[in-house]
């Protein structure tokens, strides 16, 4: 077997035993309270289902496609995804206090989620053109200010979990693509007081 498709079926296999387990999980979280509310144990369970159905079915038809198209997708994406940010704060759906979820018909979408995915691309797709950045002046044009201004959407909703996974993943792509440690380290402390200042003026977190 070649080397990047046993990869590839380790991804997959990967993936699916975390649905797996996701799904027990929630089962396991929601069941007792919602017999004990006179509810269907299994309501969540087959929602979720549902979800991981339709997961895997767009994994099955993403892994058919080449990847190297989806860099001309990657402007829409991040426009569409910066639209939908916005959108959600206007008329999202409130709950506990934050806006981050979007209803369409039965279900809710979170734009947040579709942004960590259109900036990796657009990230990717940004560098795969051009040599990685040698200076933090570099690095904050364009990536730097486009990842910042995502980043100030989302935690206004707020949601600063989403927004420090969004900043692992654009600095995972940001060192596979060969960008020195000093600058990497330069953008990181900037990152880390603005996430520290976010901590500290919201007593929950």
């Amino acid at each position: 077997m070649k080397k990047g498709l046993f990869e590839s079926h380790i991804l997959i296999l990967v993936t699916l035993g975390l649905t797996a387990f996701g799904l027990v999980m929630v089962y396991s979280a929601t069941s007792a309270p919602a017999a004990l509310g006179g509810g269907d144990p299994g309501f969540y369970l087959k929602r979720q289902g549902i979800y991981a159905v339709l997961g895997i079915a767009l994994l099955i038809a993403a892994s058919r496609t080449d990847f190297r198209a989806l860099r001309y997708l990657a402007p829409i994406l991040v426009l569409t995804s910066a639209f939908l940010c916005l959108a959600v704060l206007a008329v999202g759906e409130q709950v506990n206090g934050a806006r981050r979820w979007l209803m369409v018909g039965p279900f809710t979408f979170q734009p947040s989620e579709l942004a960590k995915i259109s900036l990796a691309i657009w990230v990717a797709a940004y560098l795969a053109r051009r040599q990685a950045p040698r200076s933090l002046s570099e690095l904050m044009k364009p990536i730097g200010v486009t990842v910042g201004a995502f980043c100030a959407l989302i935690i206004v909703e707020p949601d600063l979990g989403t927004v420090i996974a969004l900043v692992l993943v654009v600095g995972t792509i940001l060192v596979v693509s060969g960008t020195p440690l000093k600058v990497l380290a330069a953008g990181g402390s900037i990152i880390s007081a603005v996430a520290i200042a976010a901590i500290w003026v919201t007593p929950y977190r």
